[in-house]
């Protein structure tokens, strides 16, 4: 848990310093749906990746979903 944070935080420090440093860029919007769909699906995934682990009893896929 506090690796993904870490991962989370860091990833947030360097999408600010890499937009705040290149004057001249502009807004992705492919880029920014991408990442919207991103925000709402991947939980959904790893809930479902849970529920899998639980009902085969896998303790590595159930660890692979944490």
């Amino acid at each position: 848990m506090r690796a993904r944070v870490c991962l989370a935080v860091f990833s947030v420090l360097l999408l600010v310093t890499a937009t705040s440093s290149a004057p001249d860029q502009k807004q992705s919007m492919p880029g920014i749906v991408l990442t919207i769909a991103s925000l709402i699906i991947m939980p959904l995934l790893v809930r479902s990746k849970r529920n899998v682990a639980r009902g085969i009893e896998s303790g590595a896929l159930m660890a692979d979903s944490k």
